[in-house]
């Protein structure tokens, strides 16, 4: 499984990219593949990588341009909780 951590967007459009390139993740792969934002969307990061941890772990893919406060401490977060909370996941 994979989830796709992105920063999320009020414009519709960056939304439907986001929700295309999962599907397309997912046909060309052969795997489910999740989504959480950071912002402006749902499902947020957080409930995400709880789902993720819930399903016994995967693979996180950061869809972020930059090294910025989002990459260094938002991501991390997140998955320090779901980590705490799902000590089996890998």
């Amino acid at each position: 499984m994979i989830l796709l951590a992105a920063h999320g967007s009020p414009d519709r459009r960056a939304q439907a990219l986001a929700r295309g390139l999962r599907k397309g993740l997912e046909r060309v792969l052969g795997v489910e593949v999740l989504l959480g934002f950071i912002e402006h969307q749902s499902p947020t990061l957080l409930e995400s990588t709880l789902e993720l941890g819930r399903r016994g772990g995967g693979v996180v893919l950061p869809l972020l341009l930059l090294e910025a406060v989002h990459r260094k401490a938002d991501l991390p977060l997140a998955l320090e909780v779901a980590r705490a909370r799902h000590p089996e996941a890998r």
